[in-house]
């Protein structure tokens, strides 16, 4: 099958996803862009047991009498699970409640007054679903609306601002009382992880997103997915609106469901908080990940090594993307955007393993903005393309780009499919 390179302004010219809420009312409605058959079949393994489940009391782990006791668990919950569920975490019963009736409310204004907050192309802030390239990808059972809500300066001027009162004010408050308790949670998994990393100051300024996800009813349930599976960034805090089944975890290869408790967070530990202290998050049993911290502490002239080479690294990255703006001939100004943007750093250590076959160096996985890899000579990469897992022999001296979703939805271009 030839393959030709087609550059096609897709995000730009797609028609906006359907409202799912509205495509529910239609008892006949035709699902077949939402079946899904890329993903683990939907099969409920196992309900895990409330009493198997890491239970974090926040009020245990702020008193004196019990928080070493409390800390011992939420170490526990780290490092095997990267999951808890959180009780007595000092949001008021009042609040939770109105933030649930508001978000309920806003799902049920009229489709028109919805769509005023649907999202623009490209963006994957507004109502609807992100990452939409195509009109033959495949769609969540879900509307799903995503903002940022904090820092307040960040909130899009067309979202948050124009919420209906009273869900905006509620919004408002409820933002900045999630944002204290992530930190508040972040400042207790340093000490039960017993690292001086500072992981809570180096979120105290970073960016919170919201995201409400509405699943209405389907008539071929067994056949779609409500949310595609995934990993988060950062810390997710987590509130189930109702007491509808369907929140699901993987551990140890099998999905959990996790049966609904009124009035409780689930946390979420993944990627960024990974990487502050690697060898004990979630760790491989055949060894450990290699600690950049640890050695970075050693000697000034590794520091001062990493220093100019991330340095150097994001300049690189800089004019990769000035050129693919002038090869793609966009003129969206994606240099521009990742100028001031954050840039990540991730050291992975592969030791061989006795039975290699049988495990992973790294789960599969999408990368969010621009990657630049640099490899040993061992064989190992490997990317899926048109449903095939290719490895690449590692070659001495050059990078290894990968375009994350982000870049693509910057873009707004589909870049290649076979024809």
């Amino acid at each position: 099958m030839e393959q030709k390179e087609l550059i096609v302004d897709a995000a730009a010219s797609l028609p906006p996803v359907p409202s799912v809420q509205e495509l529910a009312k239609d008892s006949n409605v035709n699902v077949s862009r939402y079946v899904r058959s890329d993903h683990d079949p939907f099969i409920v393994t196992e309900i895990a047991p409330i009493a198997d489940l890491p239970i974090i009391d926040m009020e245990s782990l702020l008193s004196q009498e019990s928080s070493d006791a409390e800390l011992t668990k939420l170490d526990f919950a780290c490092k095997e699970w990267g999951f808890f569920m959180l009780v007595n975490h000092g949001v008021s019963s009042e609040m939770l409640e109105k933030i649930k009736v508001e978000i309920q409310d806003f799902y049920n204004l009229p489709m028109e007054e919805k769509k005023k907050f649907w999202q623009k192309p490209g963006e994957v802030e507004g109502l609807g679903q992100p990452f939409v390239v195509s009109e033959n990808q495949k769609l969540d059972w879900s509307d799903q609306f995503h903002m940022i809500t904090q820092p307040p300066h960040l909130r899009k001027p067309h979202l948050f601002p124009n919420l209906p009162l009273p869900f905006r004010e509620t919004l408002d408050n409820y933002s900045l009382t999630v944002k204290n308790l992530a930190l508040a949670i972040l400042e207790q998994m340093e000490k039960a992880l017993k690292v001086s990393t500072g992981i809570k100051e180096i979120f105290v300024e970073g960016t919170q997103q919201m995201r409400f996800n509405y699943y209405p009813p389907c008539p071929q349930s067994d056949k779609v997915i409500g949310l595609s599976p995934h990993s988060d960034m950062g810390i997710t805090v987590l509130l189930q609106v109702n007491d509808v089944e369907g929140l699901q975890i993987k551990k140890n290869g099998k999905w959990l469901t996790i049966k609904p408790i009124p009035d409780i967070y689930h946390g979420n530990i993944e990627a960024e908080i990974d990487l502050l202290r690697p060898e004990i998050l979630r760790p491989l049993k055949s060894g450990k990940a290699l600690d950049l911290r640890d050695q970075r502490s050693k000697t000034n002239t590794k520091r001062e090594t990493l220093d100019n080479y991330s340095l150097e690294v994001n300049n690189l990255a800089l004019v990769i993307l000035g050129h693919m703006e002038k090869a793609l001939k966009v003129s969206t100004g994606i240099k521009e955007a990742f100028a001031d943007g954050a840039q990540q750093m991730q050291f992975n250590y592969y030791p061989p393993c006795p039975q290699s076959e049988k495990v992973i160096g790294l789960s599969p996985h999408s990368d969010m903005g621009l990657t630049v890899l640099q490899t040993n000579d061992v064989v190992g990469l490997q990317i899926k393309k048109n449903g095939n897992w290719l490895t690449i022999k590692p070659i001495p001296g050059p990078f290894i780009v990968n375009l994350g979703d982000m870049i693509e939805v910057q873009f707004k271009k589909k870049i290649t499919f076979s024809v």
